[in-house]
């Protein structure tokens, strides 16, 4: 298992599309080019088996800058932990993130949620 290489690939190839106006649309398309790049090297296990190295993939992909440092800062809080363990969860508390902070949606900050609270109430 070359984990540097995969490191390097998705280094270099995974990369978030700000053109993309919809936060939806951004994490999903994401997500996409994740799985892939995974797929291509025989190494789409990791999601499941590798979930902290495949969240911090995508967080490195992140974009805008601002967006990224948010996300960051947000995963160090003790309830969003469990995020490093979920890739699924951790996509669907970004995609969230993403439209709250864009100000098109307001009822993560109207309830009160969290991040990680907000994605296990979208899943059911």
């Amino acid at each position: 298992m070359d984990f540097e290489k995969v490191k390097t690939i998705l280094a270099s190839s995974l990369k978030m599309d700000t053109k993309q106006t919809d936060a939806n649309s951004r994490v999903s398309k994401l997500m996409h080019q994740l799985y892939q790049l995974l797929e291509k090297e025989n190494m789409e296990w990791m999601i499941h088996s590798e979930t902290k190295k495949v969240v911090r993939y995508v967080i490195d992909a992140l974009a805008p800058e601002q967006f990224k440092s948010v996300v960051k800062k947000d995963l160090e809080k003790e309830s969003n932990k469990p995020l490093l363990k979920d890739v699924v969860a951790f996509m669907v508390a970004s995609q969230l993130h993403g439209i709250y902070s864009l100000g098109t949606d307001s009822r993560s900050a109207k309830q009160g949620l969290e991040p990680a609270d907000q994605a296990r109430r979208e899943q059911g």
